[in-house]
This record gives structure tokens, sequence and C-alpha cells, in this order.
């Protein structure tokens, strides 16, 4: 939930989800986007494979800018890891998996196409530094039990929560979400982990 700061460096870090249920679908937040890109602040997005599919131009955005941003699953459809069978646990994580590795392979391909022969050297660089899998898992809902735990463990995967719940509810009206602002930045200590989310649930992130 937290990172333990040892020299009292004062750190954050900034997490954003993006996900949508099997019966609905969410938008890209994309004030969220280009203000961390203007501002060149370092963040992670959970994303759910579901997510990924609807929006996979912009999976594919993020994915260039890797050395800014890093992808972390959030299962495919939001399912409830305390609630799921193994099976059906299995397979949100595992789909998402997968869902990554193709828009991997579509945003290195088309990549090489831009650049033709002369980028084979280039995208074999990407191929190092871009993680061939995301190796994070964010909680839907931040729910677990100790069997979800062993599954997405022997997954190859890594729990991040958060101690920062970072929005409440519509921050559109401006003066509201400065308000909110100065609450959660009450909350934050060094090595604090915020929750936030880049697909327009609730609405008016960016102008936290």
């Amino acid at each position: 939930r937290r990172v333990k700061i040892s020299d009292g460096e004062r750190v954050i870090a900034f997490t954003f989800d993006a996900c949508e249920l099997a019966t609905s679908t969410t938008g890209c937040d994309m004030d969220v986007i280009n203000f961390l890109r203007i501002n060149k602040i370092p963040a992670t997005f959970f994303m759910g494979g579901k997510w990924m599919r609807t929006h996979s131009r912009r999976v594919k955005q993020i994915l260039s800018e890797h050395e800014l941003f890093e992808i972390g699953n959030h299962n495919w459809s939001h399912g409830n890891c305390a609630l799921l069978s193994e099976a059906e646990l299995k397979k949100q994580i595992l789909w998402t998996q997968a869902e990554y590795e193709i828009l991997l392979d579509e945003f290195l391909r088309e990549f090489y196409d831009s650049k033709g022969f002369e980028g084979l050297e280039a995208v074999e660089d990407l191929q190092a530094k871009i993680p061939p899998v995301p190796f994070l898992f964010r909680l839907p809902y931040g729910r677990n039990n100790e069997q979800a735990l062993k599954i997405i463990s022997r997954l190859g995967l890594r729990v991040i929560q958060w101690d920062v719940a970072a929005e409440a509810g519509d921050n559109s009206n401006i003066k509201r979400a400065k308000s909110n602002a100065k609450k959660v930045a009450a909350m934050t200590k060094p090595g604090s982990i915020l929750l936030f989310h880049a697909n327009s649930v609730p609405k008016g992130t960016a102008n936290l």
C-alpha cells in the first residue's frame, strides 16, 4: 500500500486505473494523460483487458512513451478477485496479459513499418525496454482473499494496492476539485501510492 522511504526523500507514486465492466464501456481521460505527458510525470496505468481492446490506439500510444509510463494488469472486466472462482480469476488475468501482448506486437509492427528495414535495430531496442507482459497487478475494488493472492503470485504478478484514494466523486467543478486536492495532499506521505482513474469515471480527475 505504501513504499518505505529510508532516506526521507519526498516521493510518491501516481497510479491510474483504466477499466470497464463486462456490461459497459468507459472513456479515456486524455486531459489526465496529456497533463502527465506535458509535465513529464511518471505514472503507472493499471488497465483492464477489455478496456485495452476498446482503446487499443491509446494503449499503443502509452506504450510508445514507455520511458514515462508503465502498464499493469487490472483484470479483464474488473472482476472481484475475492468472489471469482480459480478458473475465472485465471481467465481474467491471462486474457488481459494476452491483450497486452497483442497490442505490444501491433505497436512494434507499426513502428517497424514506419521506419522500414532501417528501423529493425530501433525495434529491437524497444523490445529490450518495454516489458513483454505486465508484472504489476491492481486488485479491482482492492478486494482479495488468500486463494486469489496465491493465484496472482503464481502467475508472476505483484499486487499493488494504495494508501490514498485520491478522487472524491465528480471533480468537474474546479472549486470543489481544489478543495478535494487539498484533502488529498494532507493524506499523502513520502512513499504514498495514490489511486486515480484515467477512464473518465469519475469525471474531472485532471482538475485535481
